[in-house]
């Protein structure tokens, strides 16, 4: 039909609807692009669908745009197929909305993909729900961008299915953010294994929470550790529980850390159990503190070794509470030893039981004063074998104290070797009394030595006699010292013959006086040889009398002279009787034996007593002597005697002199006794006297003698008395001489003789002289 434009416009609705569809098919583009919209309109439902596509797409937007919804609704499939972008954009948004379903889905992807914005947005939402899976899949990001958020909302279950990944990624967070739960359950899990951390950034967090388990698993762990706080924070538990263990392997820290503490303690043992300990490692105290004790039962031995302190400090005490006895034991003595305080702390008994011998041979002293008490005490006997000395030795007071006596019973004497004596100091009374004699016996003498008074006196008297004799040898005498009396009582004989003299001579008077009598005879010769008067000083009384025989023979001079008077009168007789002469010769003390003692020398010690002794002695010694014991003394010594030393004597023991000890006696001596000494002389003793002896006497001593004493008197010694002397003789004296005595009398002594002593002479007397003493003519009427 090739009208003019006037001609064509002059057509009524009438002529215009009675047009042949041949007629219509044959108009030109350009020709129909002529008709006013009055016309336009007048074109029947039938007439429309034969309007060739070319002639179409070749219309204005004033032609499409004028078509009413009646005519679009009337456009044919294959026109609308056949429908270039451009056609559609000249479509009024309500013809857009007019399409229908069958329409649209003739609608290729490429045109759909180049339509604006306007005509996508014109759709409907019956429209878009219309849209096959094929036009879905080959839809641009961008153009589903274009789409309302009701028409992205209305996409259905398989339209959702049929987005390619590619676009899924590339789509706004707008569309995405559109998206219902029930869209976003039904992607597949192709498309959730394909989609970027940025794409789920997108989702809302009720679209992540409505994810199901199936799609939360087909998430790759690059992904995973690349979403967001919020994104990871929206999964619910159900979700967290469903992560695989794969997934869960290559969580990062970070990843974990997005993580909210419910979910976190939703994680199943199994999906704990895929953790790494270098991401165990690295997680936050949140993450870490949000665990379950049943979560923290079920980490493996694996992943507990690995395990750092600083990753254990994380842990609420609660969780550490509960790791299993095989857990405690994985952990490794680095992590241990760096463990806090509080962490130790909250380990309960059995697990501290748990401990194995190699983490407690390991564990450092500072470590262990972490420990509670209760803890220290809920150590076996085994795991405390295992502590080294040197960490015993650097436990504080209160962490050696927690322990219990069957646990300081347990340690061996190896260890107990090497403990410093500040160590046993931190050690309860009830500790130190809890020690085996063989832990005893296993103490250095140097910690001995260095022990306080009260750790020693803690001993009881079984520990103190297991001590061996190394030690005792080894003992200082302030060791000793803080033995109660009790212990040193306790100490057997063998120790006791152990003790050196040096720490015997510096022992107290206590510790001395504690020694029982079986002790003190215990003491070795050699003991005795070497102890001061001042240590035998501290013996009691007792101990004293118990010295054997022996012992006594062991002492020295030296010592014997400065023993006090209560330590010699403490003698027994017959420990004096065992004094060898060696000791009683140099035994200048001698008077403080006592009379008895004195009295129980025998004749070999009273032989032996220095003459300077003698001199020394006091009257109340000296006359203790016996007569035996007179007797017993040497020449050497009578002669050695001081008229002072025999002043003393008794007459019983003057009497007692042999007539070899009268006729040792010095004149000087016999001049000075009196005549009390003198008168006690017997007969026998007197006429014992040597001439020497007579002729040496004064005058005095001469006079001090008896007219028994004279009568007893021999004929020589009457001769021997020097002239000076003879004149001192009263006139009784003269007249008591024997006939043989007055025979006797020399010229001189006669001559010598006063007249009053001539004239003593008796007849008898007189008769007797000699023809030489008559010679002489002396007056004797």
């Amino acid at each position: 039909m090739n009208l003019t434009s006037t001609q064509i416009q002059a057509l009524t609705t009438t002529q215009i609807s009675s047009l042949s569809t041949t007629q219509i098919a044959g108009i030109p583009a350009t020709t129909l692009a002529l008709l006013t919209t009055t016309q336009l309109h007048a074109l029947s439902t039938a007439q429309i669908p034969v309007i060739g596509t070319a002639a179409l797409n070749a219309l204005t937007s004033a032609v499409l745009g004028n078509l009413t919804t009646t005519q679009v609704d009337a456009l044919s499939t294959g026109q609308i197929g056949a429908f270039t972008s451009t056609a559609f954009d000249k479509f009024s948004t309500t013809n857009v909305a007019a399409l229908t379903t069958s329409q649209l889905g003739a609608v290729t992807t490429a045109t759909l993909n180049a339509l604006t914005s306007t005509i996508l947005r014109a759709l409907t939402t019956t429209q878009v729900d219309a849209l096959t899976t094929g036009q879905i899949s080959g839809l641009a990001a961008a153009t589903l961008g274009h789409f309302t958020t009701t028409d992205i909302a209305a996409l259905t279950t398989t339209q959702l299915g049929a987005i390619t990944t590619t676009n899924l990624n590339a789509l706004t967070s707008t569309v995405l953010g559109a998206l219902t739960t029930t869209q976003v359950d039904a992607l597949t899990t192709h498309q959730i294994g394909n989609l970027a951390a940025a794409t789920l950034g997108h989702f809302t967090t009720t679209d992540i929470a409505a994810l199901t388990t199936s799609q939360l698993g087909a998430i790759t762990t690059a992904t995973l550790n690349t979403l967001t706080s919020t994104v990871l924070g929206a999964l619910t538990t159900t979700q967290v529980d469903a992560l695989t263990t794969s997934q869960v392997v290559g969580l990062t820290a970070a990843t974990l850390a997005h993580f909210t503490t419910t979910d976190i303690a939703a994680l199943s043992t199994t999906q704990l159990g895929a953790i790494t300990t270098a991401t165990l490692n690295t997680l936050t105290s949140s993450v870490l503190g949000a665990l379950t004790t049943t979560q923290v039962d079920s980490l493996t031995t694996s992943q507990i070794s690995g395990l750092a302190a600083t990753t254990f400090s994380k842990f609420t005490t609660t969780a550490i509470a509960a790791l299993s006895t095989t857990q405690i034991g994985a952990i490794s003595t680095g992590a241990l030893n760096s463990l806090a305080s509080n962490i130790l702390g909250a380990l309960t008994t059995t697990q501290v039981d748990a401990l194995s011998t190699h983490q407690i041979t390991d564990l450092a002293a500072a470590t262990l004063s972490k420990f509670t008490t209760t803890d220290i005490a809920a150590l076996t006997t085994t795991q405390i074998g295992a502590i080294t000395t040197t960490n015993l030795n650097a436990l504080t007071s209160a962490t050696l104290r927690a322990l219990t006596t069957t646990q300081v019973s347990a340690l061996t004497t190896s260890q107990i070797a090497g403990l410093a004596a500040t160590t046993l100091a931190h050690f309860t009374t009830g500790e130190i009394a809890a020690l085996t004699t063989s832990q005893i016996g296993a103490v250095t003498t140097v910690t001995l030595n260095t022990l306080t008074s009260t750790t020693l006196g803690a001993l009881t008297t079984t520990q103190v006699d297991a001590l061996t004799t190394g030690q005792i040898a080894g003992l200082a005498a302030t060791t000793l010292a803080h033995f109660t009396t009790s212990d040193i009582a306790a100490l057997t004989t063998t120790q006791i013959g152990a003790l050196t003299t040096a720490t015997l001579n510096t022992l107290t008077s206590s510790s001395l006086g504690a020694l029982t009598t079986t002790q003190v005879d215990a003491l070795t010769t050699s003991q005795i040889a070497g102890l001061s008067a001042t240590t035998i000083g501290h013996f009691t009384t007792s101990d004293i009398a118990a010295l054997t025989t022996a012992h006594l023979g062991a002492i020295t001079t030296a010592t014997l002279n400065t023993l006090t008077s209560t330590i010699l009168g403490a003698l027994t007789t017959t420990q004096v009787d065992a004094l060898t002469t060696s000791q009683i010769a140099g035994f200048s003390a001698l008077g403080s034996l006592g009379t008895t003692n004195v009295a129980a020398l025998t004749t070999s010690q009273v032989a032996a007593i220095a003459t300077t002794t003698l001199n020394n002695l006091t009257s109340a010694p000296l006359a203790a002597l016996t007569t035996t014991q007179i007797d017993a003394l040497t020449t050497t010594q009578i002669v050695a005697m001081k008229v002072a030393t025999y002043s003393k004597f008794t007459t019983s023991q003057i009497a007692a002199l042999t007539t070899s000890q009268v006729a040792a006696l010095r004149t000087d001596s016999l001049n000075g006794f009196t005549s009390a000494t003198l008168g006690a002389l017997t007969t026998t003793q007197i006429t014992a006297l040597t001439t020497a002896q007579i002729a040496g006497m004064t005058g005095t001593a001469i006079s001090k003698f008896t007219t028994t004493d004279l009568d007893a008197m021999t004929t020589n010694q009457i001769a021997a008395i020097t002239t000076a002397n003879i004149k001192t003789l009263g006139t009784l004296s003269i007249a008591s001489l024997t006939t043989s005595q007055v025979d006797a009398l020399t010229t001189n002594q006669l001559v010598a003789m006063s007249a009053a002593q001539l004239q003593a002479f008796t007849t008898t007397q007189v008769h007797a002289f000699t023809g030489a003493q008559v010679g002489l003519g002396l007056d004797t009427n």
